[in-house]
């Protein structure tokens, strides 16, 4: 009954104060929470995770972010957001890939003539219809072989760039970006990216509309109705109980 009696000295004026100091230290904590994580994620380096079939994927995790936060997090998304930012993009992401082919033998084909020669050479390795490269061209030579002059003809590289977004096996709070080529010679070297103001999507808003209505406990200020033998009395003073909600704001 002691506790009970404190309470039900608590102005309204220091019931106010209370409720306004939780609620700044809970948005303060979460904030530096966000920022700690998003600082480490833009630090981190690639790393490597293979699918049940084996394919391997590079990896990286991406960070929730504010649309006012892009410029001073990475100035690439940043960048790319400002172009696209009348879509209202969710996700943007930025991935630096190398196509590099350290040897491989090019079937060639001599032509004598009168003054020069002339020869051919070709390449054609085809992985599947979306992977591939290719390239040709000619080199020419004079009869003594004293000069020569290559022309490549044409290069053309497939390839398919496979990019998923899903959940840190190791921390569901967190996403991120993998992404792999059935290029053999495409090396994904960097990604970046970043999730922008989720709850503020038009599309995600549209799926998850905002419940208003709710049902639970509560500890709060206000009137209080009580009814006796002297009749009924409406009084100011801390009250606690169950009851039905109805959210005008929510955060």
């Amino acid at each position: 009954m002691g506790i009970v009696n404190r309470l039900k000295k608590v102005t309204l004026v220091q019931w106010l104060i209370v409720v306004i100091f939780v609620l700044v230290m809970s948005l303060s904590v979460s904030t530096c929470s966000r920022v700690e994580s998003n600082y480490r994620v833009y630090a981190d380096s690639l790393t490597y995770f293979k699918n049940k079939a084996g394919d391997e994927y590079k990896a990286k995790i991406i960070a929730f972010r504010e649309a006012a936060e892009l410029k001073k997090a990475n100035d690439s998304i940043a960048s790319e957001y400002q172009k696209i930012k009348n879509q209202k993009p969710l996700i943007v992401t930025k991935t630096v890939t190398e196509t590099r082919i350290d040897s491989v033998e090019v079937p060639t084909e001599i032509i004598k003539y009168p003054n020069h020669y002339a020869i051919n050479w070709a390449y054609d390795e085809t992985f599947s219809s979306e992977n591939f490269i290719r390239f040709n061209g000619t080199t020419t030579t004079d009869s003594l072989l004293t000069s020569a002059k290559t022309t490549l003809n044409r290069l053309s590289i497939g390839t398919d760039l496979i990019l998923d977004v899903v959940s840190n096996k190791n921390d569901e709070k967190t996403l991120s970006v993998i992404a792999r080529s059935n290029n053999p010679y495409v090396n994904v070297t960097d990604i970046q990216g970043a999730i922008i103001d989720p709850t503020k999507n038009p599309a995600i808003k549209a799926q998850f509309p905002t419940k208003r209505w709710s049902i639970g406990p509560y500890v709060g200020y206000g009137a209080t109705v009580t009814s006796g033998s002297d009749g009924t009395k409406i009084s100011l003073g801390p009250s606690a109980g169950i009851s039905i909600h109805y959210n005008l704001i929510s955060w």
